[in-house]
């Protein structure tokens, strides 16, 4: 018996086989803003980027040809060629900021948010505080311990840097 060739929309061939893993994903219970954030691009994928990412597939298999042998590996791939974009970064930030991965406080300078259950903003920003922030934190334990009253410093730079979700 020969061998059976056949071409597939490149298209299709990445929104599969990335959706495939998104279910997956769904199922094991993946950080919601970056299960967002790569459906999201992938809806709007044109055809020369899904050549693109299907050419990096293939160099990284060392294969001829693009042959979905493990759906999820080859999905994980292509979304993670996602992940490395600026489109991805604005999206994930977005889809943070909006709630999708829970309630925590967001640290623009780090762009990292940090969770914690409701009611717990303030701890966790003073964990943040202690641990990022040594010279604010400083200055909110000098305002606790009432030996200073002027925090328009340590306000601006909460108000400039971070965001309850």
């Amino acid at each position: 018996m020969g061998k059976l060739s056949f071409k597939a929309d490149p298209l299709w061939v990445v929104k599969s086989a990335i959706d495939y893993y998104m279910n997956f994903l769904r199922v094991n219970k993946y950080d919601k803003s970056k299960r967002l954030a790569i459906e999201r691009i992938t809806r709007d994928l044109s055809v020369l980027k899904a050549e693109s990412m299907l050419e990096k597939l293939i160099e990284k298999k060392g294969e001829d040809y693009a042959i979905l042998s493990n759906i999820i590996d080859d999905g994980y791939f292509l979304a993670n060629l996602i992940t490395e974009t600026e489109q991805f970064k604005v999206h994930l930030r977005k889809y943070k900021l909006k709630g999708n991965s829970g309630r925590g406080v967001y640290d623009k300078s780090t762009d990292n948010l940090v969770s914690c259950e409701e009611g717990h903003h303030k701890v966790t920003l003073e964990h943040i505080l202690k641990v990022n922030y040594p010279k604010y934190y400083n200055q909110y334990e000098s305002f606790l311990e009432k030996t200073t009253i002027d925090t328009r410093e340590l306000d601006n730079f909460i108000e400039k840097n971070f965001t309850f979700v």
